[in-house]
């Protein structure tokens, strides 16, 4: 169980770690353009005298391997301070509206359930923070911030990353298995076009797509389904309005999915949730910090408020 602080302890304990970091991160900078002319000195040094040239050598592996030492360092800082704001700010918020079973400020929901997730893109490389598994109206759910990106090297061997998806993960159990699927995917909208979103999540219609009365929504979402009854039975005009308002209010793509068991849903929006991005200076701003939080987490739980309507039995 987490040791209670009082507000001005968190302030205090939070805050220098981040002031550390910001100390740190101007040093790695001036370190990193060091190293960077390490080359050039060192030949300089050398056409004029071999020793002192070799001593140049020696003291620019060091200090290569400083930098390298000190970005690892700065890493472990930073997930500290993750660490720190989710035990004794972002839990304590969760813990307002949710039975939290497990929450985790630096994990994920597991690679391999990413990596099946017929509405996630393909990936080589990922990242996630704010694992939260708990209870919600009686329902189990699991939340998860995630970061996928493909690494690739050219033919003149340079490497280069495209982020595919940056947001939010939330599936939830049903209580019931509805024996089959419905896959609800948002195609591209040219009004989103911001980043990465407009090319690599543009949905073209495919021919297998069903659609509903609701222009708006077929416009907007291409519906795909192993029951047409299934998804007419879960695409009632109540929960149509309701994906497209939860879209507007999350200010991404969401892509949802009823399979089995359990839903799944994917907003696409570039967020990384519950960070404290500027310096936890005082009292005052940890308050702001909790009411920002708050909000991010009522987004959260209205996405699975319209999953758990009436209209749709579950």
């Amino acid at each position: 169980m987490k040791e209670s602080k009082s507000d001005r302890k968190i302030v205090s304990v939070i805050s220098s770690r981040q002031r550390l970091a910001k100390l740190l991160n101007i040093v790695f900078v001036i370190a990193f353009l060091g190293a960077a002319v390490c080359p050039a000195v060192v030949f300089a040094i050398w056409d004029r005298n071999e020793a002192m040239g070799m001593v140049a050598l020696a003291l620019a592996v060091v200090w290569v391997l400083m930098c390298v030492f000190m970005g690892k360092g700065m890493r472990k800082l930073e997930a500290k301070i993750k660490e720190l704001t989710g035990q004794y700010i972002v839990k304590d918020v969760l813990a307002e509206k949710i039975d939290i079973v497990e929450y985790s400020p630096n994990r994920y929901i597991n690679k391999n359930f990413v990596k099946n997730c017929s509405i996630l893109p393909d990936f080589n490389k990922i990242k996630g923070s704010d694992y939260i598994k708990g209870n919600y109206k009686g329902k189990e759910f699991i939340y998860c911030d995630l970061l996928l990106e493909w690494e690739s090297k050219d033919s003149d061997g340079h490497m280069s990353t495209t982020t595919l998806f940056k947001g939010h993960l939330m599936k939830m159990e049903l209580g019931k298995n509805i024996d089959g699927f419905v896959r609800i995917k948002e195609k591209k909208n040219p009004r989103k076009s911001n980043g990465f979103f407009a090319n690599i999540l543009g949905m073209a219609i495919s021919h297998n797509s069903i659609e509903t009365e609701n222009v708006a929504f077929n416009n907007q979402f291409e519906i795909k389904t192993s029951d047409d009854q299934l998804a007419f039975y879960i695409l009632t005009p109540q929960f149509m309005e309701s994906v497209m308002r939860l879209d507007e209010l999350a200010d991404g793509y969401t892509n949802i999915e009823f399979c089995g068991t359990s839903v799944v849903v994917t907003l696409n929006n570039g967020k990384d949730s519950f960070e404290v991005k500027k310096t936890l200076g005082s009292k005052r701003r940890l308050e702001k910090y909790r009411q920002s939080f708050r909000e991010e987490l009522e987004i959260i739980l209205g996405v699975f408020d319209e999953i758990l309507t009436k209209d749709n039995l579950f």
